[in-house]
């Protein structure tokens, strides 16, 4: 009788699971975070350098998105730790604790899924999108310009005067000249300008730390 309920249990889950469909390509990497998640405990951060694991409010993530069913569960993902990400149309995004990635049924939500390509920066091919690398040659310019001896002002909120991208490349010296947040309530006013704080120093501005 204990066989055959296992039996009947098994069928169960092919069944569920036979409703997730996913690519070639996602097949092969899901394969790889089931074994990290089946031995989660002797998983090294170097084993999953190719997958999009990320770091993140203390635990190991896998990012996911797919195509969400006619009538998605998602309390049943959720209940098992999954972060739920943004939703365009009947397109979805959500991070899985790497954990219990191997435990999980995304038929709950999903009828179609992918395990995503790696984000990294390519700062080089921008250049070249922008024409950057035209200026920097002088192409049909009086000049070439390299952006040495140029300010640049940027309006936004959420400014970190102490992030690292805004020193030079031995992170010795500050290249922000002055910051003036218009929220500040307490500090030094700029001219003419009844509101807001105005650092001009680099001590103000690492006494600030942010806006």
């Amino acid at each position: 009788m204990k066989r055959l309920f296992t039996i009947i249990i098994f069928f169960v889950c092919i069944g569920a699971q036979a409703q997730l469909t996913m690519s070639a390509t996602t097949k092969a990497a899901w394969a790889q975070l089931t074994q990290l998640s089946e031995n989660f405990h002797q998983v090294k951060p170097s084993d999953y350098a190719a997958l999009p694991v990320y770091a993140l409010r203390g635990g190991t993530y896998v990012s996911l998105m797919g195509k969400v069913n006619e009538a998605p569960q998602w309390n049943a993902l959720q209940s098992a730790g999954v972060l739920r990400g943004s939703t365009v149309g009947n397109i979805a995004t959500i991070k899985v604790p790497l954990s219990t990635f191997s435990q999980i049924d995304f038929s709950a939500v999903f009828s179609y899924i992918e395990v995503p390509g790696i984000i990294v920066p390519d700062l080089e091919k921008m250049r070249v999108d922008v024409h950057a690398d035209s200026v920097q040659a002088g192409i049909n310019l009086p000049e070439a310009f390299t952006g040495k001896d140029i300010l640049i002002g940027v309006s936004d909120w959420g400014f970190d005067y102490t992030q690292p991208m805004f020193y030079d490349t031995l992170l010795q010296q500050t290249r922000i000249v002055a910051a003036w947040d218009q929220y500040k309530q307490a500090g030094n006013q700029p001219a003419n300008f009844p509101y807001g704080a105005e650092y001009t120093t680099v001590l103000e501005l690492l006494a600030a730390q942010s806006d």
